[in-house]
């Protein structure tokens, strides 16, 4: 008896929403930069709580060794590191976009634990939704895993722009998607003129 590897379920859903629908796709985990960056955060606290005790409580040494200047502006970049990297991690594990679309409105939204920035796009001007394959890229696997990549293997022409979203799905559920999608808004079937 052949054993077959498991068949793979779509990760994103497809709910709809009065005359259209909305797409819901979640962020691709990685288990090792969430691991990795995980571990870093830890010593990256250790570090901001070190630095905010010395300028908050400053020894008579410190204070008369004028560090204070450079410890604010390295406690500066030391803190926005940080934030960059529990974005990070925060993505992966709670990570979604979410492409909504009817006959007057498309909306890409990307959040975490529902706070996020949402894009609207003039619905007139929005044309034909695909699937696309990417590139095999060296290091790829890390570019699904930050919050502010706009690449993906969904594509629809804006005016003269191509829009990119969808880094958490694969070339298969995407197409799938773009098919379901274009059924229920023919207008996105339409190609750039």
């Amino acid at each position: 008896m052949t054993r077959y590897v498991p068949v793979p379920t779509y990760r994103s859903t497809l709910t709809p929403i009065g005359a259209g629908v909305e797409l819901a796709i979640p962020a691709k985990t990685n288990f090792l930069i969430v691991a990795f960056f995980g571990a870093w955060l830890c010593g990256w606290f250790m570090g901001e709580w070190t630095v905010w005790n010395a300028l908050l409580f400053p020894t008579k040494d410190f204070a008369e060794s004028g560090s204070t200047a450079f410890l604010i502006v390295w406690l500066v970049g030391w803190t926005l590191g940080g934030l960059f990297v529990s974005l990070t991690v925060l993505w992966n594990l709670f990570g979604v976009e979410r492409f909504r679309v009817a006959r007057d409105e498309v909306k890409l939204r990307r959040e975490i634990l529902a706070i996020g920035y949402t894009r609207g796009f003039d619905p007139r001007s929005v044309r034909g939704l695909r699937a696309v394959e990417l590139p095999d890229r060296m290091f790829g696997f890390l570019a699904a895993s930050v919050p502010w990549q706009r690449s993906g293997p969904l594509a629809f022409d804006y005016g003269s722009t191509t829009v990119r979203f969808g880094s958490g799905i694969d070339y298969a559920e995407a197409s799938h998607w773009a098919e379901k999608i274009r059924s229920v808004v023919p207008s996105l079937n339409q190609q750039s003129s």
